[in-house]
């Protein structure tokens, strides 16, 4: 089997990458700071959130399907924070989008924990238009 064969193979059927692959590719070539998976996100009060949102914020609702359809903030996207909530938020959200993370309680096996935070940016996030 020829490479091109093979290749064709295993990507049939598969969609076309989302916008942020380039994105993020891009940005893997340049010289940065290692994420550190373990420092915690910053939680937010409640000023600090409506001044972020008033201010252009993507509210990224971390909270199962479930509980986002019981009811959620206006304008709100649902992204539950469980095994693919990267690649979710990188699907739904621009690199230049400022984002507040919601979560109401910690989800099991989450590391999003309960209330509003800044999401730790790996790139700088003005506001949405």
């Amino acid at each position: 089997m020829s490479e091109q064969d093979f290749v064709a193979m295993v990507t049939a059927g598969q969609p076309p990458a989302p916008d942020y692959f380039v994105y993020d590719a891009v940005l893997n070539r340049k010289d940065r700071a290692v994420y550190d998976a373990d420092q915690p996100l910053t939680a937010l009060d409640t000023t600090a959130m409506l001044t972020a949102i008033a201010a252009g914020a993507v509210v990224v609702d971390a909270r199962d399907a479930q509980d986002f359809a019981a009811g959620h903030l206006a304008g709100a996207l649902n992204v539950p924070a469980d095994g693919r909530f990267a690649e979710t938020a990188g699907m739904v959200l621009q690199p230049a989008d400022n984002v507040v993370v919601m979560a109401r309680t910690a989800e099991p096996g989450s590391r999003c924990p309960p209330g509003p935070h800044r999401l730790r940016p790996r790139r700088r996030l003005p506001a949405r238009r």
